[in-house]
């Protein structure tokens, strides 16, 4: 009994990144299962192609999802900043009115080091990572780091530090996701290709099933790869439903004709026209 693979193409282009990625995902992974079993040379071929491709698509939408270290960014500096102003507001009360001579002293000490890094928190964003790096480090000299005892101030100094690191971290991150995007394109260039390889890794294993030149065994596995196929279809149409896309896809049916391509036939996975079984 022959089977089909429900149109899909018009489904896969509407999911959201994340759902097209965990959607082939687990095609990826259901295929390293079925296909060395069924051993076919055409169809290693065909799935090595679309796990290549699915594994660029992973790899460029990472710093898409590194995206989401920007508010976390604003929240370091926003940290640091705030650490920054009670250092110095605590050293600059203490240089001008405290009345004990060893904060006095304390403060005699940090003074001239916090002059050298004046209005640091009006510099760009780099510049202050910077010199906020060479502040703690002046600040990590012994005589500083005894007056920041004396002055009970070294736990915001290290509150400092924890959220530059934070912010160094963060940065370079986004920077290399950025050079990342630069190097291997746009996500919707990524899932282009990955779409292409699955439609011509499931149109060869249609064609392949109903081909009937499989032993058993094979056919049984092949037939079970199509029943999969489907049931994730099926689930990511109802993905898209709870979303009212404004256009709701159908359920399709075995042997729905999908969207149709520009020769009128259907375009999804089913069909047998570029899977040739040679």
């Amino acid at each position: 009994m022959k089977k089909q693979i429900f149109a899909y193409k018009k489904i896969v282009k509407d999911l959201k990144n994340g759902d097209h990625a965990t959607m082939n995902e687990s095609i990826v992974s259901r295929m390293e299962t079925y296909e060395p079993q069924i051993g076919n040379a055409k169809l290693t071929a065909h799935t090595t192609a679309y796990k290549a491709a699915y594994t660029h698509e992973d790899m460029v939408m990472k710093p898409f999802r590194a995206a989401k270290e920007t508010p976390l960014i604003h929240e370091a500096d926003l940290d640091r900043s705030d650490a920054m102003t009670y250092i110095e507001s605590t050293v600059t009360v203490a240089y001008g009115y405290s009345k004990l001579p060893n904060e006095q002293k304390a403060a005699h000490v940090l003074m001239p080091i916090l002059a050298n890094y004046k209005n640091i928190k009006n510099k760009n964003l780099t510049d202050e990572t910077g010199l906020v790096t060479n502040l703690l480090e002046d600040l990590d000299k012994p005589a500083a780091k005894a007056a920041l005892a004396t002055l009970n101030i070294q736990s915001v100094v290290e509150d400092l530090r924890t959220a530059n690191n934070t912010f160094k971290s963060l940065w370079d991150e986004r920077a290399q996701g950025a050079e990342a995007k630069r190097q291997h394109g746009t996500v919707k260039e990524a899932r282009a290709k990955t779409d292409e390889q699955l439609g011509e890794l499931t149109d060869f294993i249609e064609a392949l099933y109903n081909s009937n030149l499989l032993p058993e065994a094979m056919q049984k596995l092949l037939g079970e790869m199509i029943d999969f196929l489907n049931a994730e279809i099926t689930a990511y149409i109802d993905v898209l439903s709870h979303r009212h896309l404004k256009n709701k896809p159908h359920k399709p049916s075995p042997g729905d004709g999908g969207e149709g391509g520009e020769d009128g036939s259907g375009n999804g996975g089913g069909g047998t026209g570029g899977g040739g079984i040679g």
